[in-house]
């Protein structure tokens, strides 16, 4: 079974680009206004994802 992925509510166009850097695991410039769209949550094992940096 794969991970669970949870989306928060009210998306705007301005996050579909945080969204998937966070999928690739890169780092989400400081520069972008939009949010990721998964929320965030604790995995045993795994690292929390980049946000801004």
């Amino acid at each position: 079974m794969g991970n669970e992925i949870n989306l928060r509510n009210n998306a705007g166009l301005a996050d579909i680009a945080p969204t998937l850097l966070q999928l690739l695991n890169l780092p989400i410039p400081i520069e972008m206004t939009g949010k990721s769209l998964i929320q965030e949550i604790e995995l045993k094992g795994y690292n929390k994802v980049v946000q801004h940096v």
